[in-house]
């Protein structure tokens, strides 16, 4: 079979494996962008394909090709970097499959930079909650002063901003949350990962006082049965990532800051856990990560006072030796 198949067909088989296998649909469209791009510059046989092919395509992603939107922007580092990921897992995956070498065995990771991690401050927390209850200031003619309305999904709006905020969830398990899974008694969420075949586990994350009031107000404000999704659409229906993102941008353009979107707040979540005492194995279990290494990149961030530490955690000291 390997002798006649293609390229492209063996590709279409790797998309459907993973679809089968569970993983998230960010991740099997993350693969497929990257290898369309691959198969677009030449569909040969798959036996065909050799290591010299993946790097000219490695180079063409970092010298000609252009993002649809800009003619002139050029692909960033991170997404590069995705680009390999997403070639090497093909090879890893058709290989043994079909008995055939692995050309993109020797390919070395390229080099990139990882995104700067910029937390939010808390005056910028403030200022979108606040964000959350009016409309953008407008006027209806100059002889009239500005105002601004209450907005319809206000409730909803603050109970996402300090659920991201208090737990570190991603945007996927945010949307995927259901009425279920959200025990106010208790003050918690149940966080369930995507499919029945991902290999992380159900987890329980709990909720501050904060947090747990204004998704109570969110709650107890709607009509919704328990097998419904817990943050919805003004008209109804769940939202996804895609909502969550229009949401966060637009708190960010009235509150005037740049850059919300929904991992900022994970990324303030850790940094603030760590600074305010929190360990870093406790925050491994909120955050779903499945290896340390993983939460590690947040320690030298949280930028944490050894001193400060030392003297609390001091076992002279603390015996009164």
């Amino acid at each position: 079979m390997t002798t006649g198949l293609l390229l492209s067909q063996a590709i279409k088989l790797f998309l459907i494996a993973r679809q089968a296998d569970s993983y998230s649909p960010s991740t099997v469209a993350q693969y497929k962008w990257a290898l369309d791009k691959f198969v677009a510059l030449g569909d040969k046989k798959l036996k065909d394909v050799t290591t010299d092919d993946i790097r000219l395509f490695l180079s063409y992603l970092q010298t000609d090709y252009k993002s649809k939107r800009s003619n002139t922007e050029k692909l960033g580092s991170t997404s590069l970097f995705h680009a390999w990921k997403a070639v090497r897992a093909f090879y890893k995956w058709i290989c043994p499959e079909f008995g055939l070498p692995n050309p993109s065995a020797k390919l070395p990771q390229p080099r990139y930079m990882s995104a700067v991690i910029v937390p939010f401050k808390q005056e910028e927390v403030k200022a979108l909650i606040k964000a959350c209850d009016r409309t953008a200031p407008s006027k209806k003619s100059e002889a009239r002063k500005t105002f601004a309305m209450k907005r319809p999904t206000s409730t909803r709006d603050h109970a996402i901003v300090l659920v991201l905020l208090d737990t570190g969830l991603r945007v996927s398990e945010l949307c995927r949350l259901m009425m279920s899974d959200c025990d106010l008694q208790s003050g918690s969420l149940v966080v369930r990962p995507f499919g029945a075949g991902m290999k992380s586990r159900s987890r329980v994350v709990p909720l501050g006082g904060a947090a747990r009031k204004a998704l109570a107000l969110y709650v107890i404000g709607r009509e919704g049965t328990r097998d419904e999704p817990l943050f919805q659409l003004e008209k109804g229906g769940e939202m996804n990532k895609g909502n969550v993102l229009h949401l966060l941008y637009a708190l960010g353009e009235r509150a005037g800051i740049h850059n919300v979107h929904p991992h900022r707040f994970r990324h303030t979540f850790a940094i603030q856990y760590l600074r305010n005492g929190g360990d870093l194995f406790t925050l491994q279990r909120l955050l779903g990560h499945t290896s340390l290494e993983m939460t590690r990149r947040y320690l030298d961030l949280a930028q944490i006072d050894d001193e400060k530490a030392h003297k609390k955690a001091s076992p002279v000291d603390n015996w009164r030796l």
